[in-house]
């Protein structure tokens, strides 16, 4: 990435390592075979904690007053409602990239971080690269459900 003379270059979660790590997991995917049963992606819940505390706190290492409890449980409902929707992929397919919008718009509104929205959509890239949407969508419910789990902890645990 070119600085272009910026002596402060704006930080976004891509730049912390425990971040590149649920990156490194995630390009397995949601869903992982162990002992021929189809389970959520152990790596990524593993890495869940730490990426709840880094939207936490924020990039600048300030907290972050944007991402609060209640958007995080708007996204969530959201998420989880895309498991209702089943076997229909073409529906499922329209959905994800209909939340990377709503993602995108409550970016730019500031209501959610930027480091939000990049998270949710690395994940909603992940399922449409592996297409495999029905698979695909309980793993990252469940991802997901760890990441807002963790991020309520941090915000009731460290904020006081």
């Amino acid at each position: 990435m070119r600085d272009y003379g910026n002596k402060n270059p704006k930080r976004t979660i891509r730049d912390s390592t425990e971040y590149q790590k649920f990156v490194k997991a995630l390009s397995q995917g949601f869903v992982v075979t162990q002992n021929n049963e189809e389970v959520t992606n152990p790596e990524l819940l593993d890495c869940s904690d730490s990426v709840a505390y880094i939207l936490f706190k924020g990039t600048t290492g300030f907290q972050q007053k944007k991402d609060t409890v209640n958007q995080f449980r708007k996204f969530f409902n959201e998420v989880n409602g895309l498991k209702k929707l089943g076997e229909n992929a073409p529906k499922l397919g329209v959905e994800l990239r209909m939340l990377r919008a709503r993602m995108s718009y409550s970016a730019g509104r500031q209501m959610i971080s930027e480091d939000f929205s990049i998270v949710i959509n690395d994940c909603i890239d992940t399922i449409i690269k592996h297409g495999d949407f029905k698979t695909q969508i309980q793993g990252f419910c469940d991802v997901f459900e760890a990441l807002y789990a963790y991020y309520h902890y941090h915000t009731k645990v460290r904020a006081n």
